[in-house]
């Protein structure tokens, strides 16, 4: 696996904060990620929690952010979204006064693919995800692997 994420061609960023649930679904992947990917010189698997900023300093050919975002499906239900299918301010660096939506720049250099988790509780403090949202991730596995084959 790459050193640096500076350096990798593709990068798996997993956003989310474990101490709300399900809001800590893929930041959960990381170990399984590293594990499952490891080998591989041109990719990167980070945990960003909620550090938007790190989008600036990216200059890999693909970003797959993995978060759980609630889109309206079936607690567990996995989406393949685009930026255009989320709120504009959805990663949004509120501490970075340079630019109100980070991914905007990478986004003209770097092929962007969001992959979404619905969750089924999020919004208070709560230790562990639910157990529909637990089940999706060997399915989240395999799209994110899918995701990043071509640099394999």
């Amino acid at each position: 696996m790459c050193d640096s994420i500076c350096e990798a061609e593709a990068v798996i960023a997993c956003c989310g904060n474990p101490l709300y649930g399900d809001n800590g679904f893929a930041t959960a992947l990381v170990p399984l990620l590293k594990q499952a990917l490891n080998g591989s010189r041109r990719l990167k698997v980070v945990d960003i929690g909620r550090g938007y900023f790190l989008f600036g300093v990216l200059e890999c050919k693909r970003l797959v952010l993995v978060d759980s975002i609630n889109f309206g499906g079936a607690p567990g239900e996995l989406k393949k979204l685009t930026l255009e299918d989320v709120d504009e301010d959805r990663y949004a660096d509120h501490q970075c006064w340079q630019t109100s939506r980070p991914l905007n720049e990478l986004n003209e250099r770097c092929d962007i693919v969001i992959l979404a988790c619905q969750p089924k509780r999020w919004e208070q403090i709560e230790f562990g995800m639910t157990e529909e949202v637990k089940r999706s991730i060997p399915n989240a596995m395999e799209l994110i692997r899918k995701e990043v084959e071509e640099f394999l």
